[in-house]
């Protein structure tokens, strides 16, 4: 079962509507207005990350900090412009 997020063009209100199948072919209708002038967004998505994963990102950061040059004056930091003017 979906669920679908709609804008309403008239009170730009956004809102979910649940539908019970892919071919269902309701008339979305805003909750606020009860305008049917509805515009469907492009949903956010979640993306689910195994342990795995994460532990991997979190040694290619660990790498990266590793590599940074503490005298480097473009790291970033801004250590370097402290202790040399």
């Amino acid at each position: 079962m979906p669920i679908y997020e709609y804008s309403c063009e008239d009170c730009l209100e956004q809102t979910s509507i649940l539908f019970k199948s892919i071919d269902d072919n309701k008339t979305p209708i805003c909750r606020t207005c009860r305008g049917d002038n509805m515009t469907r967004m492009i949903s956010s998505v979640a993306v689910l990350h195994s342990s795995q994963d994460l532990h991997r990102q979190f040694d290619s950061m660990a790498n990266y900090r590793d590599s940074i040059d503490d005298k480097d004056p473009f790291d970033g930091k801004g250590d370097y412009l402290t202790e040399n003017l």
